[in-house]
């Protein structure tokens, strides 16, 4: 989470309407963007023991059109499954002009176990996937649970986010996070679909933040509801309490008390941190995957050792389109300066990947 602490860190043109009918217009701000490399990792299924994967180019390859035409016509009848989906045993994809094609990829269990370049026959190619179903062994291959992702440009974001962790949270102290929301479930490949904000997180919805224990926050948990009205965003901030705070006003009274209330963790501005972090994550991943968010999200969080790890008890589920086609629900995820390491559930064939950060 990365703590908002005044209005000039907020994005251009945001707009606040906080509980006490007050809206904060926010001076421009220049953020580093956060990019993601994907690693070049092919989009094999996740049911099959053995496919062959055939890439050509959208025109001008004679040879792609003759392939893809004498493998329907010749394997279709002898009921191989041939076409663009990612279950079909002959899988057909495009592929970049610059490379040479067509490009024929014999899969098993998910690794690649023979290439093939230019045109082959369509005979042999069915005898080598036959070869290959028969014989994918029962157990896989740890190579296969676990893998490299790719790299992400965040290293200044990831170093602040647990420094702010580590000055305010504290080493070995447990923060809940929870999320209701009324948005869209799903988010389409290649920003097809509806990817506003009002989509990410509803018209109207609620987050629960506590940390009991953490070493410099006055509250152990922050609550607001919010609603999106036009370009509007309203905060309902739930009642706070400080305890100790009437024991330590002293004779200037009110003054003393507004001087003693940390008005950043009452005001719009906390619930507007929050909602930047999660921003963030929707800019990471959009458009390079299919996101669904359910009606609840929910994790525990903790810093041991310089790594951020969270835990998801109701978690979202992602399908990364450059990196993999299975749809993955997210276990856990560690954070460190160095890497961010992604635990899945829901494949046999991966069970983790880890993005290097630079």
């Amino acid at each position: 989470a990365r703590h908002v602490a005044s209005i000039e860190e907020l994005p251009q043109d945001a707009v606040l309407t906080g509980t006490d009918a007050h809206t904060i217009s926010a001076a421009p701000v220049v953020l580093s963007a956060i990019k993601v490399e994907m690693a070049n990792v092919a989009l094999v299924s996740d049911s099959l023991p053995a496919q062959i994967v055939v890439g050509g180019w959208v025109r001008g390859c004679p040879a792609c059109l003759r392939q893809k035409r004498d493998v329907t016509a010749i394997l279709a009848p002898l009921k191989w499954t041939v076409g663009d989906g990612v279950d079909d045993q002959f899988r057909f994809t495009d592929i970049p002009m610059t490379e040479p094609a067509p490009q024929i990829r014999l899969y098993q269990n998910g690794v690649v176990i023979k290439t093939w370049q230019g045109y082959q026959d369509p005979a042999m190619l069915s005898r080598e996937l036959r070869t290959a179903w028969d014989d994918a062994p029962r157990h896989l291959a740890n190579s296969t649970f676990e893998g490299s992702a790719g790299a992400i440009q965040a290293r200044t974001q990831i170093r602040q986010a647990l420094n702010w962790w580590r000055q305010h949270i504290g080493a070995g102290r447990q923060a809940q996070f929870n999320w209701d929301r009324t948005g869209a479930g799903s988010f389409p490949l290649l920003a097809k679909g509806d990817w506003s904000v009002k989509a990410l997180f509803g018209e109207a919805g609620r987050m629960e933040l506590s940390a009991p224990g953490a070493l410099s926050l006055p509250i152990n948990s922050l609550g607001f509801g919010y609603r999106i009205v036009g370009p509007d965003v309203v905060f309902d901030a739930d009642p706070v309490t400080i305890p100790g705070l009437a024991t330590r006003l002293g004779p200037s009274g009110p003054q003393q008390a507004a001087n003693a209330i940390p008005v950043q963790f009452i005001d719009p501005l906390t619930a507007w941190s929050i909602f930047s972090m999660l921003r963030e994550i929707w800019e990471l991943l959009h458009p390079t995957c299919d996101l669904q968010l359910g009606g609840n999200v929910s994790a525990n969080a903790l810093l041991s050792d310089d790594t951020l790890a969270i835990d998801f008890k109701e978690s979202p589920s992602i399908k990364l389109v450059a990196l993999f086609t299975f749809h993955l629900k997210v276990k856990r995820i560690e954070i460190t300066e160095l890497a961010v390491r992604l635990i899945f559930n829901g494949s046999r064939l991966v069970k983790e990947r880890t993005f290097q950060v630079r």
